[in-house]
């Protein structure tokens, strides 16, 4: 595995160094995006820091190969962080590639990972492990289909 194939970052502003962050692009993946598009703040992101939108085009890539749970879990086992934050960018965008998560959270039972979402098209709850809580995100173009007995936030 080629260290360049992906890249997880950690940390931002609001969250602690010790929470690695999966991103992928904005914008392909954001499959349920609606008012969202106005306002996110992706997009100034990768106005200023150009190098961004290439490493998320490339996880974006790699996330599609048939190895990327095998790839994803051997990285993580060798991470001291136990905190894993899927999508600061980008969402699920494909049932393949959430159930693709789901197995990399099953296979890292010793690991927390936690993801904001609006793909509520998706089966988002079915066989998701205890250690992965998804979050239903308001601003979507289907926000009728937010569970409310679910985790949301605004």
């Amino acid at each position: 595995m080629d260290k360049k194939e992906f890249q997880f970052s950690k940390g931002n502003r609001k969250l602690s160094p010790k929470i690695i962050i999966w991103n992928m692009p904005h914008g392909i993946t954001c499959r349920g995006a609606g008012q969202c598009k106005q306002w996110c703040y992706e997009n100034k992101i990768v106005r200023i820091y150009k190098q961004v939108q290439t490493a998320r085009i490339r996880n974006y890539e790699f996330s599609k190969r048939q190895d990327f749970v095998q790839e994803i879990v051997a990285f993580l086992k060798n991470q001291k962080e136990t905190i894993v934050r899927v999508h600061e960018s980008g969402d699920f965008w494909s049932q393949p590639y959430l159930d693709s998560w789901k197995e990399i959270a099953r296979q890292l039972p010793d690991k927390t990972f936690f993801a904001f979402t609006k793909s509520f098209d998706l089966d988002l709850w079915s066989k998701l492990p205890n250690n992965f809580l998804i979050i239903q995100s308001y601003g979507s173009k289907w926000d009728t289909l937010i569970d409310p007995k679910k985790s949301t936030a605004l």
